[in-house]
């Protein structure tokens, strides 16, 4: 997926958004601004990407771009229709014929699927983290700050919004 987002962004504009964590106080999010990450975008693309710091809720797209990415960071927005509310906004800001890719933190499209999904995290995070960071760090984050939705409803909403070509190019 990288190197499709640097050929769409070429000769235009491409963004990576950043929604600072839930719970920064205002010194982690100045932190968080002069973070090398922000910059990382530039080693690639060069000034045709941009890294904003924002409020998913109430920020607002200042150009069109080619290109928008989103990584594990929507899953945040407190309810459906929030996302479905940035789905729209991601669209409008996009040129006719710009991409959205988005990578992110969903459930399954049934209760025995989202618990096989879970089992499978959590068999993954006992291969790399301790029992103890798994139960007291890992789990109750996702249980207190996640509010993912079903991978069946962030397709359709996308599809709702203009969005063409929706698909899963990696799961």
């Amino acid at each position: 997926i990288r190197e499709r987002v640097y050929q769409r962004v070429r000769g235009g504009e491409g963004l990576v958004l950043v929604h600072p964590q839930l719970g920064m106080d205002e010194s982690d999010r100045k932190l968080w601004e002069v973070s090398p990450l922000v910059n990382l975008p530039s080693t690639k693309l060069g000034r045709r990407a941009r890294y904003l710091v924002g409020d998913f809720n109430t920020f607002a797209f200042d150009a069109e771009y080619d290109v928008a990415v989103s990584s594990l960071a929507l899953h945040h927005l407190a309810t459906d229709a929030d996302k479905r509310g940035f789905y729209r906004r991601i669209y409008d800001a996009l040129v006719p014929g710009g991409v959205f890719y988005n990578a992110d933190v969903v459930l399954g499209s049934s209760d025995a699927l989202q618990a096989m999904y879970m089992q499978k995290w959590q068999a993954f995070m006992r291969q790399n983290v301790s029992r103890g960071e798994m139960e007291n760090t890992w789990l109750p984050k996702y249980y207190d700050e996640d509010r993912p939705a079903r991978l069946t409803d962030h397709l359709a909403w996308l599809d709702q919004v203009g969005f063409t070509d929706v698909d899963v190019v990696w799961k």
